[in-house]
């Protein structure tokens, strides 16, 4: 049986809407200010080799950084558990695997053979 291959962001962007409107809207802030947020956590949560049976409190500095890097507001207090969600919607709280990724100790042995 073949695999059902990942939504895009355009397919999940409406159902991430949802969720901050469920969510986050009561705290202030529009939909417009948060949507960058949201896709950038999904990009990187499909980003090969980020994903591979990483939990969260190992991700969230480089989502951090790049968030920082990125110039972005709101501010990452302000983000930082929304693009919590996405990680552990996307990785099933860091169990699931991107096809291609493996352990560290696997990727070794293989660039050995």
């Amino acid at each position: 049986m073949g695999q059902a291959s990942p939504a895009s962001w355009d397919d999940k962007q409406s159902e991430y809407r949802q969720r901050w409107e469920e969510r986050y809207a009561g705290q202030g802030g529009r939909w417009d200010d948060y949507a960058a947020a949201y896709q950038y956590a999904w990009t990187l949560a499909h980003t090969p080799g980020l994903r591979y049976g990483r939990s969260w409190a190992d991700v969230e500095p480089e989502f951090q950084r790049g968030w920082l890097e990125r110039g972005n507001a709101p501010a990452w207090e302000a983000v930082r558990a929304l693009m919590r969600d996405v990680w552990n919607d996307v990785t099933d709280g860091g169990r699931d695997s991107v096809e291609g990724d493996q352990p560290a100790a696997q990727r070794e042995r293989a660039s050995r053979a």
